[in-house]
This record gives C-alpha cells, structure tokens and sequence, in this order.
C-alpha cells in the first residue's frame, strides 16, 4: 500500500539523518475519474498524515489535449491548483 512506502521511507530517513524528503511524482492535479480528489490531492493528504512536514512533493502537469488551442491556458488553472494544495513544485519530464 503506499501508506507503508511512505511510513518505510520516513524509517529509512530517519536511520539516515535526512529531516526532508521530496516526492517529484506527486501526481496531477486533474480529478479522479469518479470526480473525487487528484492523485496530487490523495498523495499529499496521506504524507501529511504519514509524517506531517517531512515529504515535500511535486506536481506533473496533465498532457491530456496538450495540442489543443486552450491547453496553455488548462496548464496555467493546474499550475494554480497544484499551488493551492501545497505543491513544492513542477516536475517536467
């Protein structure tokens, strides 16, 4: 489950003295197919509730429609959402 890969990194973190971890595939901010929370929005809730302050994690922009006219503007809305829920940053492939 990804309860325990966090719960098995923060054991690891703490046998090695990091005070800080990053996830860079924090997730996209696009809702889930039934509507519910993102993959950014679970992920960040369950490291927070894992080890609060201890992971910081970056967003991935969602390419769906990446060559339609409005995408630069759908990538600017993610951008501003991922902020809202404490994203650390952008991971561009």
């Amino acid at each position: 489950a990804k309860e325990e890969r966090y719960r098995r990194a923060l054991k690891i973190m703490d046998a090695a003295g990091l005070g800080l971890g990053v996830n860079l595939s924090g997730g996209t901010v696009t809702a889930g197919a039934d509507g519910g929370p993102s993959a950014f929005a679970r992920h960040k809730a369950l490291a927070d509730r894992v080890a609060p302050g201890r992971f910081l994690l970056y967003f991935n922009l969602d390419y769906k429609g990446w060559d339609e006219p409005d995408w630069s503007a759908r990538a600017v809305k993610q951008v501003e959402e991922a902020h809202r829920l404490g994203a650390a940053g952008l991971k561009e492939y």
